[in-house]
């Protein structure tokens, strides 16, 4: 009943496959804590436009998603009994953090002098080509060259932040001392 002749094989595929998502999950929540780490660095006034402009992304995303599941956003926003304003509101922390996280690895790309040759982004291309199962010319055509080399710069950016990081281990929590007469512990 499967592709494996022997349950241990069957066994074998699954334990590679537990670790292997195991081990994905453990180096995107590594780049998360990167990440913090980056953006608790960042000193710059945010401006609101461009907490807008992500809030905008945001929403055609999840319009996006939604429309793949039958289901409009304005169906959404009646189902849960929900404004536009509600809805921009709950993604509005999220919309600031990735801003500020793109502004960050700007400067670091430009700190860097990360530039990115007419091949990078031709091979790109080709691979979003071939991840989407599209024509080349449709992503060229859907995707300007000049935003995906700089989404290139910031992906070689966070390389170098990902390969200088020092990972430590997190410090213990001391359990709280108690009183000696018995009053509540004390931190």
């Amino acid at each position: 009943v499967s592709e494996f002749d022997t349950l241990a094989d069957y066994k074998a595929d699954l334990e590679t496959q537990m670790l292997e998502r195991k081990t994905a999950q453990a180096n995107a929540d590594y780049d998360e804590a990167l990440r913090d780490q980056l953006i608790e660095t960042l000193v710059a006034e945010i401006p609101d436009v461009m907490v807008e402009n992500q809030l905008d992304r945001v929403t055609e995303d999840f319009n996006y998603r939604l429309s793949m599941q039958g289901i409009g956003l304005d169906m959404y926003l009646q189902m849960n009994q929900m404004t536009m304003e509600q809805f921009r509101d709950l993604f509005r922390d999220q919309a600031l953090r990735q801003v500020k996280i793109r502004l960050a690895l700007e400067k670091l790309a430009e700190i860097e002098g990360i530039v990115i040759s007419d091949e990078e982004v031709d091979a790109e291309y080709k691979r979003m080509a071939e991840q989407y199962s599209m024509e080349e010319e449709q992503v060229r055509k859907a995707v300007a060259a000049k935003p995906l080399s700089r989404d290139l710069a910031v992906q070689k950016a966070m390389d170098i932040v990902r390969e200088n990081a020092k990972a430590v281990k997190p410090k213990a929590k001391k359990a709280p001392k108690k009183k000696a007469d018995g009053d509540e512990p004390s931190e």
